[in-house]
């Protein structure tokens, strides 16, 4: 991006524009105001101190800079990655409005001065890079947009930019499923595979001709990376493991202590703790992501007090954190499982720009080890605040997401712990009716609360209406023929058995029961959730 307002700085120049000059030389001085980046002051040409002589020889019609003052500035760009330098500097306070102007504008300037607008594989980066921020804001008709605009170009000059086109289309996949296409997704992964796996292989022959260099390894690690990145979104988990494992072993071997290698380590043990999560070795599981964590945290800056610099670095500490914290729920070492959810709910909170949704995330984890620690009310308050975020977050037509039904259906259970049986249900039906509202009345998680009240009701001892929610909800089970080992179906099977007895007493049972469910169901105050 400097690189462009740097040309677009000399054109201006060259042809007397002060405005136009005026306003490149405003969003070179705001970026390095935002990044505290000196470089740019060379970049930008201003050579001295001040900035208003520049400007005066600007309107006297003189020369400000010579070719070397632009082009010595250019040739260093141009030895780096520029959109990982970007990235990292317009992002360093997770400022990432302030990067999309930036980008944008950038990019009219590029296309409008580009020779070729389809050709220019800069161009593509910096969509790229557009599509990453737009995500990243949760712009995603934006990021789509983006990153077809990428695609298109690399894909017109796929001899030396395969791997930008498989990037690209791994992100358009990731993008996909965050839209809540999967399908779409599947189509870019499959794409982005073939790609991943023929330069992986013509990787692996080459490196049989020759001795391989940093450089050379740096790429095969890579490669075996996102390949096997594309194998878990495919569910091919074996494929992925092998990768995975291979790259591990190289970040083991390393002696050079290159952070690129370390970094890709680091997403290979996470990636490995992913995997054996999802099998339910959690033990193994938490031990690839606390190796993860020792190798993000040793090559990670420090201010004074000891807090991580990097925005993105923290933003992956989190989530190893939160990995690690539910590897310790499952294995049931609560303690741990909390402390690790603390020291991600700390770096949250230390962000300039908080993200609101992480955070909730991350009480409504926090919440759930206290209600399996049967702390129910301090669960009930953690689930609360992090409903009034995710509320806050949510657009006007989206107050009923599966989130936030979700997280009132964890405060109805807390009553439910605590045996205020009625204030739960009343929950629990108001969701029953938003849920059929918004997805149908077979829908999966109107099951699932179908369930719940069936244990509700017979904690209040109407057996009648516990045995028809239980019918309800078999009926939709059966209906979308959810497996025998799926968590609801287990329920169901539990419920079933209390069913039989119920059945066999309820010739003996009095509606003395029923009738005061009816008075408390009258009596009782709706919560407001």
């Amino acid at each position: 991006a400097v690189k462009y307002y740097m040309q677009a700085l000399e054109t201006y120049q060259s042809v007397g524009n002060l405005e136009g000059f005026q306003e490149i030389k405003s969003c070179l001085d705001k970026i390095q105001d935002t990044t505290g980046c000196t470089d740019l002051n060379e970049i930008s040409t201003a050579s001295s101190n001040s900035k208003t002589p520049s400007l005066q020889k600007l309107n006297n019609n003189e020369e400000t800079t010579t070719p070397s003052d632009i082009e010595e500035p250019k040739k260093r760009a141009e030895k780096k990655d520029g959109c990982h330098d970007v990235r990292a500097n317009l992002q360093q306070d997770g400022n990432y409005e302030e990067a999309q102007k930036s980008i944008e504008k950038a990019i009219r300037i590029a296309t409008a001065t580009s020779s070729c607008k389809q050709t220019d594989i800069e161009l593509a980066k910096m969509h790229e890079f557009l599509g990453d921020i737009s995500f990243k804001l949760g712009q995603f008709e934006k990021s789509k947009s983006c990153y077809k605009s990428a695609g298109d170009i690399f894909y017109c000059n796929q001899s030396g930019n395969e791997k930008d086109l498989a990037r690209t289309l791994l992100k358009r996949g990731d993008l996909e499923v965050s839209m809540g296409n999967p399908g779409n997704a599947n189509i870019y992964y499959s794409v982005s595979l073939k790609t991943w796996t023929k330069l992986l292989n013509e990787e692996q022959e080459k490196s049989k001709k020759e001795d391989e260099t940093g450089n050379d390894e740096a790429r095969h690690c890579h490669l075996l990376y996102n390949t096997g990145m594309l194998h878990v979104k495919q569910g091919n988990y074996k494929e992925a493991e092998e990768l995975f494992l291979e790259l591990v072993s190289i970040g083991e071997k390393d002696t050079r202590n290159e952070k690129g290698l370390t970094t890709l380590a680091i997403n290979a043990n996470n990636s490995m703790g992913n995997i054996k999560y999802k099998k339910r070795m959690y033990e193994d599981a938490a031990t690839y992501y606390t190796t993860a964590m020792e190798l993000r945290k040793a090559i990670a800056s420090k201010d004074e007090d000891g807090n991580v610099e990097d925005p993105s670095c923290r933003e992956e500490l989190v989530g190893l954190y939160t990995n690690l914290g539910r590897s310790f729920f499952q294995m049931k070492l609560l303690d741990e499982s909390m402390k690790c959810f603390h020291k991600a709910n700390r770096i949250l909170m230390l962000e300039p720009q908080k993200c609101e949704r992480s955070i909730a995330s991350n009480w409504t984890q926090m919440g759930k080890v206290r209600c399996k620690q049967g702390q129910y009310r301090d669960a009930r308050e953690l689930y609360s605040d992090a409903l009034k975020l995710e509320k806050k977050a949510a657009s006007s037509s989206d107050v009923d997401n599966r989130t936030i039904l979700l997280l009132r259906h964890n405060i109805a259970m807390t009553y439910c712990k605590e045996g205020q049986y009625m204030k739960g249900l009343e929950i629990m039906e108001h969701l029953l009716e938003r849920e059929k509202k918004a997805n149908g009345r077979s829908s999966l998680y109107a099951a699932k609360i179908y369930l719940d009240m069936c244990t509700i009701h017979l904690n209040l001892g109407n057996k009648r209406k516990m045995l028809s929610l239980l019918k309800t909800s078999s009926h939709i089970l059966d209906e979308r023929k959810i497996p025998e080992n799926h968590p609801f179906m287990r329920e169901r099977k539990s419920l079933q058995m209390k069913a039989e007895g119920v059945k066999k007493d309820m010739k003996f049972v009095s509606p003395l029961a029923t009738k005061s469910y009816m008075r408390q169901k009258k009596t009782s105050l709706f919560c407001g959730f």
